[in-house]
């Protein structure tokens, strides 16, 4: 389960959680390789690639993560939901066809970054 702003998102292919700590500005190696600092907090970060989409569920996507910062909801890796609040890196994806009976988006991906 994955909504944007509480907008249901088509399926994805893909669903990565990274969990990034975050040191005090001080932490650093001594000069004896012994590692100091106070670690402030874990952030996440969402790596997130769809299938091909239709191109009505590609725009879904696209308005969706073309916001400032937004609410995610998410099933995470044990199978719990979590929410939190997120901004977009950049993303990209292919248009696979011109043709309006074909018309599908490939390789849409984006990054969240908990804010």
């Amino acid at each position: 389960m994955l909504k944007i702003n509480n907008v249901e998102m088509p399926t994805p292919k893909k669903f990565g959680i990274e969990r990034n700590k975050l040191w005090s500005q001080n932490s650093g190696r001594l000069d004896n390789g012994y590692f100091v600092g106070d670690l402030l907090g874990i952030k996440r970060k969402l790596i997130i690639e769809w299938p091909p989409l239709k191109g009505t569920d590609a725009q879904t996507v696209i308005t969706a993560v073309s916001q400032g910062f937004t609410s995610i909801t998410f099933t995470n890796e044990a199978g719990a939901e979590e929410t939190g609040d997120f901004y977009f890196g950049d993303g990209s994806g292919e248009a696979y066809s011109w043709n309006t009976a074909l018309l599908y988006t490939t390789g849409l991906n984006i990054n969240a970054i908990e804010r």
